[in-house]
């Protein structure tokens, strides 16, 4: 587990890599939140739709691996939509 102490030289190595000037205007700030948010999204989406297909392996990897929502973007036009698509067309048959 990580202490504060070493969160704090995170923080600073983080602070160091970036200009003041963007820190300081807070742009930084409100683009971490967007994309965070537009992570969140997807990956509660994908995740949600792995569970309702019982996508075991899939909701393992969607709820580990995080880049930015474009893995879950795939997850959910690629291997789930099909997948719905078919047990909807077996309902509608019954």
């Amino acid at each position: 587990m990580l202490s504060y102490r070493h969160m704090d030289y995170i923080t600073a190595m983080a602070h160091q890599a970036l200009p003041a000037e963007l820190l300081a205007g807070g742009l930084f700030t409100v683009m971490w939140i967007a994309i965070m948010l537009w992570s969140l999204y997807w990956k509660g989406v994908a995740l949600w739709k792995a569970a309702r297909l019982y996508d075991k392996n899939w909701f393992i990897v969607l709820l580990v691996v995080d880049i930015f929502g474009v893995l879950q973007i795939f997850y959910i036009y690629r291997i789930a939509k099909p997948k719905e698509d078919k047990l909807r067309a077996e309902l509608e048959t019954k």
